[in-house]
């Protein structure tokens, strides 16, 4: 349908209605027809505009060089117990809302480099957190024995509890940054990424830009390396609502009466 059907296909679902000679004429008060002629051109503008003329190639800088929780913390939130409804996911990756909505828009700048990246881990609630923790650092016992200076009887007079931790540090339940939503664990689609990998340097190179920073201690070469780790540091900037246009005459019926 050419632009000529379009605009009349729009004014009929706007109200009007058209004479013989296909010219529109206002179904009731003349004074409403030149509003609605604006917003039937505005709607045509966008409906035949191409892909991506709205979007706005994103250019963000983190707050904090790590994950930027201040604002949850003084909202009363806390680790671990992310309410539902601040919660959003990215391709079955569950992240705070603000940190999903970046991470949506860095998913899609990579790949247009022809990067492949995938989130891999990312909310952990209080009990994955635990659960982690207990299979990384198992709780070991020790008896704590005294002798008897005369018949060398030792009896056990307490039992002594430690953490034995091997792997990558683990942060214990309620400390780790995944329990805020903002922090995700990347991969390639078959395994989390390593310092040697194109899509870390891209990281590298580019994640700043969408508020995504690599942490001091996760850094390569470091003991506890953790290539893969990522958070969200903040932005300086507002983050700006994706523009979606939908047409609903009813809606737009109401806003110009």
């Amino acid at each position: 349908m050419g632009d000529e059907g379009e605009l009349g296909k729009l004014g009929l679902q706007l109200g009007l209605k058209t004479s013989d000679n296909g010219r529109f004429r206002p179904k009731r008060n003349p004074n409403l027809m030149l509003k609605r002629l604006l917003v039937v051109a505005a709607l045509l503008a966008v409906s035949v505009a191409p892909a991506g003329a709205f979007m706005v190639e994103p250019d963000f800088q983190p707050i904090t060089p790590e994950a930027f929780v201040d604002d949850l913390r003084q909202a009363g939130f806390r680790n671990g117990n992310m309410p539902s409804t601040r919660m959003i996911e990215v391709e079955g990756c569950l992240l705070e809302r603000s940190a999903a909505y970046t991470l949506s828009l860095l998913l899609e700048s990579a790949r247009a480099d022809g990067v492949t990246i995938y989130p891999l881990d990312c909310y952990r609630s209080f009990s994955s957190q635990a659960s982690a923790y207990d299979r990384r650092c198992p709780v070991e016992t020790e008896e704590v024995k005294s002798v008897d200076p005369e018949t060398g009887e030792e009896t056990v007079v307490a039992v002594k509890k430690s953490r034995n931790c091997s792997g990558p540090p683990t942060a214990a339940p309620g400390h780790s940054n995944h329990g805020w939503g903002r922090a995700v664990d990347f991969g390639t689609g078959r395994r989390a990424l390593a310092c040697s990998d194109v899509a870390f340097k891209w990281l590298q190179a580019n994640g700043a830009r969408f508020g995504w920073v690599h942490p001091g201690w996760a850094h390569c070469g470091r003991p506890g390396q953790e290539p893969w780790h990522w958070e969200w540091g903040g932005v300086t900037e507002a983050l700006p609502l994706p523009i979606t246009p939908t047409f609903i005459p009813e809606e737009i019926e109401a806003l110009i009466r």
